[in-house]
């Protein structure tokens, strides 16, 4: 988070090989500090699987097994409650002010925004 806070000027590029673990789990909390909706968020998140499956399936080989259709939407619920659910629980401003961080300047830096929405 002080990374992205800290960058220079221009866009920032977060990515991982999947998007679903650490990045995935960043990129939601950089989401609901903004105000995006837990359920906007978690669907995203779901898309977001679902593309990295299908991209697997048909480019390249993946670390992981491909899923199926009815196995990715199963995997995609479970996980999309999970994610639901861990976003009910944390507080992202307050898990960036204990690390001594304030979400203004990612909030400005990411929406271009100098007024604090609340969520």
């Amino acid at each position: 988070f002080a990374s992205l806070i800290e960058a220079p000027e221009g866009g920032i590029l977060l990515h991982c090989s999947a998007g679903r673990d650490r990045t995935g789990m960043i990129t939601a909390m950089l989401l609901h500090i903004v105000g995006v909706s837990i359920p906007a968020i978690v669907e995203d998140y779901q898309w977001s699987v679902q593309a990295v499956n299908e991209y697997h399936a048909q480019f390249q080989p993946a670390q992981e097994p491909i899923l199926g259709t009815c196995q990715l939407q199963e995997w995609s619920q479970k996980v999309g409650q999970h994610l639901a659910e861990f976003l009910q629980q944390v507080d992202s401003r307050q898990f960036l002010r204990s690390r001594g961080l304030s979400d203004h300047p990612l909030r400005q830096r990411l929406l271009g925004d100098p007024h604090e929405a609340t969520l």
